[in-house]
C-alpha cells in the first residue's frame, strides 16, 4: 500500500507536487472511512458478543427471563443507537467524500481552463511568430528593391552629372563663340560706320566738286531744297 502511494507521489511530482492538496483530502477521506468501518466492525463484534452473552444468560438464568429481556432490550436500544450514530457518521463521510469530489472536479475544471488558455496563448504566439517572419521577408524584399532602385538612381544621377558637365562645357564653348561673334559684330559696326562716313565724305566731295564746276546747278539745287 505504501509502495503504491510512493509511486503515485513520484508520478504526481513528489509529496509537495501540484496534486498534493487533492491527494491529502482523499487520504483524509479514506482514513475517516476506515475509522468508520472499524467502528462498525467493533460495534458489530460487540453486538455479537452481547448476543452470545444474552443467550448464555438466558440458558443459565431462565428464571430471570424478565431481567434478561430488559437487558436485551437495552442492548438492542444501544445497538440501534450505535447503528444510528454509525449511519450518521457514514452519511457525514459520504458528504465529505462528495464535497472532496466536487472540489477535485472544480480543480480539474480550473486546470482544464488554464490549459485551454495556455493553448490559446501558444497559438496566438505562433501566429505572431509567423507574422514576424512574414514581415521580415517583406522587409528584406523591400530592402532589396530599395537597394536596386538606389543603384539605378545612382547610375542615372551619374549619367545626368556627366550630361550636365558636358552641357556646361558646351554652354561655355557657346559663350566663347558668342563673345567672338559680339566682337565680330562690333568690328563690323565700326567698319560700317567707317564705310558710311567714307561714303558721306565721298558723296559730299562729289557734290561740292560738281557745284564748283556749275554754279547754275547749285542755284537750282538750292531752290529745290
Amino acid at each position: 500500500m505504501r509502495h503504491r502511494e510512493k509511486q503515485k507521489e513520484e508520478r504526481d511530482g513528489g509529496p509537495f507536487g501540484r496534486k498534493y492538496d487533492e491527494r491529502d483530502r482523499y487520504e483524509d477521506l479514506r482514513q475517516a472511512t476506515e475509522r468508520c468501518f472499524a467502528a462498525v466492525g467493533s460495534l458489530l463484534s460487540a453486538a455479537a458478543t452481547l448476543e452470545i452473552c444474552v443467550e448464555a444468560a438466558l440458558i443459565a438464568h431462565v428464571s430471570d427471563d424478565r431481567n434478561i429481556r430488559c437487558e436485551l432490550d437495552e442492548a438492542r436500544a444501544a445497538g440501534e443507537t450505535c447503528r444510528a450514530t454509525l449511519t450518521s457518521e457514514l452519511r457525514q463521510a459520504e458528504g465529505d467524500r462528495r464535497e472532496a469530489l466536487a472540489e477535485a472536479m472544480a480543480l480539474k475544471a480550473a486546470r482544464m481552463r488554464e490549459i485551454e488558455t495556455a493553448a490559446e496563448h501558444l497559438a496566438y504566439s505562433k501566429r505572431l511568430e509567423d507574422q514576424i517572419v512574414l514581415n521580415d521577408a517583406k522587409f528584406e524584399e523591400a530592402l532589396s528593391a530599395f537597394v536596386t532602385v538606389k543603384s539605378s538612381l545612382g547610375l542615372e544621377n551619374a549619367q545626368l552629372r556627366d550630361d550636365v558637365i558636358r552641357g556646361s562645357e558646351e554652354l561655355h564653348s557657346l559663350a566663347e563663340e558668342h563673345d567672338v561673334l559680339n566682337d565680330a559684330c562690333r568690328t563690323l559696326r565700326l567698319e560700317n560706320e567707317l564705310l558710311r562716313l567714307e561714303l558721306k565724305r565721298h558723296i559730299h566731295g562729289d557734290v561740292e566738286a560738281r557745284l564748283e564746276q556749275d554754279p547754275l546747278k547749285l542755284t537750282v539745287k538750292n531752290a529745290e531744297t
